[in-house]
């Protein structure tokens, strides 16, 4: 990987020895992939954000002159920072801290490293800055996909799978995907839920509140649904800036986009979950 395709990350926290275990985890589990700038307190980082982008912020909330809430209201009205993804590492994070500001994950103190490197991971395959969806969404959408489908068949076994990063061109194998756009400030988000037509049938069979409607009905109003009670559930959106688009019988239209692929794992349970990002609003 060459510098150029570098993701730089503005690493904020009053005490040292705190930002360097955090910088060296990350350098040994990243190395060439990121470029680490460091900063003292919320002072220090403003300055550093008003001439650079950068692709993530890792913050503390407690610190002098600036503390992290203040420095995160002031990402936010940045002009190259408005949608850079931030993670809260603090023993002190409320969590209506992610509900009062978009793109926001929190992560105590003392700090789990190998949940940071999941958290980083996730937000460089998602693409940020400019092409930014919620760490917390998606992870919320994966768990209230696992409540609907144990609710809907009466089971416990479904499981997260690994993540994997779909390229542009390769195919989702799904007999049926609904597709949900949202749209949050200046970016669209992409959410596709992906069933085979056995895991709909028993669906469609197993739950009497859903019994007697087409496939495809079955599979559009599913990813509707638990999309809309996740984002409105989170406060990151109103209900109607979700917006469902009828392509749930094709699942080829998304072999053109880029973004993460999650499959929810149980026996003869055919479930994924894909995310992608698109700036399609055009800054004023």
């Amino acid at each position: 990987m060459t510098p150029k395709t570098r993701k730089w990350i503005l690493l904020v926290d009053d005490e040292e020895q705190v930002r360097e275990s955090i910088a060296t985890f990350l350098d040994e589990k990243l190395g060439k992939e990121i470029k680490i700038i460091q900063a003292s307190d919320g002072v220090e980082a403003e300055a550093k954000l008003k001439n650079q982008t950068f692709h993530l912020i890792i913050t503390d909330i407690r610190m002098p002159r600036k503390d992290g809430e203040d420095l995160i209201a002031t990402v936010r009205e940045s002009n190259f920072n408005e949608t850079t993804p931030i993670i809260v590492v603090s023993a002190y994070a409320k969590p209506s801290i992610e509900k009062k500001f978009p793109f926001i994950s929190l992560l105590e103190k003392p700090v789990d490293f190998e949940k940071l490197e999941k958290m980083v991971r996730t937000y460089f395959c998602l693409e940020s800055t400019e092409k930014m969806v919620s760490g917390s969404i998606f992870s919320s959408l994966l768990e209230s996909s696992l409540g609907f489908l144990g609710e809907a068949l009466g089971r416990d076994d479904f499981q997260v799978g690994n993540m994997k990063l779909k390229q542009p061109g390769q195919p989702l194998t799904a007999d049926y995907a609904a597709v949900i756009t949202v749209n949050v400030g200046k970016v669209t988000n992409t959410f596709s839920v992906l069933c085979s037509k056995q895991t709909l049938e028993e669906i469609r069979d197993n739950s009497e509140k859903i019994s007697g409607n087409s496939l495809d009905v079955i599979c559009r109003s599913l990813g509707y649904v638990i999309l809309k009670h996740v984002l409105t559930d989170c406060g990151i959106i109103d209900s109607k800036e979700v917006h469902v688009e009828d392509i749930s019988q094709d699942p080829a239209l998304l072999k053109s986009k880029k973004g993460i692929v999650v499959p929810i794992n149980a026996i003869n349970i055919d479930y994924k979950v894909f995310a992608t990002t698109k700036n399609t609003k055009k800054t004023k």
